[in-house]
C-alpha cells in the first residue's frame, strides 16, 4: 500500500501489461516482436507456477492489437499490428508490429 498521508491507496501492477508497453516504447515504427508462449488448451500452460497469466491464441490480438487493444484499460496505451500467428506443438508463437506513423 502505498500512502498519501490521509489515507491507503492500493496499487495494482499487472507485469505482463507492463512488459508490452515496454516492448512497444522500445520498439522503432515498423519494429517487429516475435514472442512464443505455452497456452491453452495444452497443460502446458497450466504447470508452470510462475505463468500468472494463462494465454490463448486469441490474447495477443485482443488485447495488444487493432484500433482499441482490451489492453488499455489496464494502462496499455500502445497498438501493435498482428502479422501473423500459429502453432509450434504446444505453444503459441505471434509475430507483431509496431505501426508506423
Amino acid at each position: 500500500m502505498a500512502t498519501d498521508g490521509r489515507q491507503s491507496v492500493a496499487i495494482t501492477r499487472f507485469p505482463f501489461v507492463g512488459l508490452m508497453s515496454g516492448l512497444h516504447d522500445a520498439l522503432k515504427p515498423g519494429g517487429m516482436v516475435f514472442a512464443k508462449y505455452p497456452a491453452y488448451p495444452w497443460a502446458i500452460a497450466f504447470q508452470d507456477p510462475t505463468h500468472v497469466n494463462i494465454m490463448t491464441e486469441e490474447t495477443m490480438a485482443a488485447y495488444f492489437c487493432g484500433t482499441s487493444p482490451w489492453a488499455h484499460i489496464y494502462g496499455f496505451s500502445g497498438r501493435f499490428e498482428l502479422i501473423d500467428q500459429g502453432w509450434v506443438e504446444s505453444h503459441h508463437v505471434v509475430l507483431l508490429s509496431k505501426p508506423v506513423g
